[in-house]
């Protein structure tokens, strides 16, 4: 048999088209993930308070952040009791007061009150559209499928209503999920040693939040998806789609090379 007609009669091996990828993929989804958040916050661009007055942050979350803002201004610590409400109540200790000991507390000690519960709210939303698209690519996501479905978590229903209400515990845990599980495919899948670390940072902020119920749920979650790692993937699911995709990719082309190549 000639060379030819091994050439015509073999089938040739399907060589799948790489998907898209624009120079800068992280940055471009970045700007994609802001660009509705930044036109529902303009509102928050003209002085006005993105939470409705109807909300749990006007009715008494303002209240204890500003006093704890007098409080840290004034004393240099964060107050421990507050004897404002009835005989005195434990400040710090309690949960219900808000955000006391998250990140987003340090910016009370240098900008209006009113600023800082505006801008948790604007980041949280653009951090919570990030980190799901991060984790989607880490799933072996193709980017093209990756961006609508960070906007699709980022701007669902119940995550964009948060806002209304003035639930920011809710809206923190909410934008710290994806990153946990983001950590668990790191750690777990991928063995990467900075995942864990990853995990830790990402638990221990829920734990900060103002909201231990949703941080529950968040737990439950990523269990789930550290038994379904450690357990339920097949060994070349373990070695990682896209590597596995890239290796299938290669002998496509090698295979191609071959019958191409003059007998």
């Amino acid at each position: 048999m000639t060379g030819a007609s091994r050439s015509a009669s073999a089938p040739r091996p399907e060589v799948t088209r790489p998907e898209y990828l624009p120079a800068h993929p992280h940055l471009l989804a970045l700007g994609i993930v802001s660009l509705f958040i930044v036109i529902l916050s303009f509102p928050m661009l003209s002085g006005q308070w993105l939470a409705s007055p109807h909300g749990d942050q006007y009715s008494s979350a303002y209240a204890f952040y500003a006093w704890e803002a007098a409080e840290w201004r004034s004393t240099g610590t964060l107050p421990l009791w507050n004897p404002m409400i009835m005989g005195g109540l434990p400040f710090l200790a309690v949960v219900t007061h808000g955000d006391i000991l998250y990140p987003t507390a340090l910016l009370r000690a240098f900008l209006p009150v009113h600023v800082v519960m505006n801008l948790a709210f604007f980041i949280h939303y653009i951090l919570a559209g990030f980190f799901a698209y991060l984790f989607l690519r880490r799933f072996a996501v193709s980017w093209t499928g990756a961006v609508p479905g960070a906007l699709a978590y980022q701007l669902s229903g119940i995550m964009i209503s948060y806002v209304q209400p003035g639930h920011d515990g809710k809206l923190f845990v909410s934008t710290l999920l994806p990153l946990t599980l983001l950590a668990l495919v790191l750690a777990l899948r991928d063995r990467r040693f900075w995942g864990y670390p990853l995990l830790a940072v990402a638990v221990g902020l829920c734990l900060l939040s103002p909201h231990v119920q949703a941080t529950y749920y968040l737990l439950i979650a990523a269990g789930l998806l550290a038994l379904y790692l450690t357990f339920g993937e097949t060994a070349a699911e373990r070695l990682g789609p896209r590597r596995e995709r890239r290796r299938m990719d290669d002998r496509a082309q090698a295979m191609e090379r071959r019958f191409e190549a003059p007998m």
